[in-house]
């Protein structure tokens, strides 16, 4: 609960201690997901290689596992996007957005 409230009065949104080390360091992100479930917590670190390629690294703050992620845009409404962690995974991902 902590956590959450940490990261909802601050940490995530506001002009906080992750933000002003996103700044120093460079990365595209640098936040703290939590959820409900506090067990899926984790430590956000994410960085644009090029304008349609971004990597992350989320590093679990309650569990031992941590998961890369590479995301590739191939067209406006069409990504893939990979995943290594506990299971590896390739998603196609297409989206359609409406006003």
């Amino acid at each position: 609960l902590l956590l959450i409230a940490a990261t909802r009065w601050g940490l995530k949104a506001g002009g906080g201690i992750l933000e002003d080390l996103q700044a120093s360091t460079g990365f595209d992100t640098l936040e703290i997901s939590a959820d409900d479930d506090l067990n899926q917590s984790a430590l956000l670190v994410g960085k644009y290689l090029t304008p349609k390629l971004y990597l992350q690294y989320a590093m679990r703050l309650f569990e031992e596992t941590d998961v890369l992620s590479l995301r590739y845009q191939l067209s406006p409404s069409l990504q893939l996007e990979a995943e290594s962690g506990t299971s590896q995974g390739l998603d196609l991902i297409y989206q359609i957005e409406r006003d």
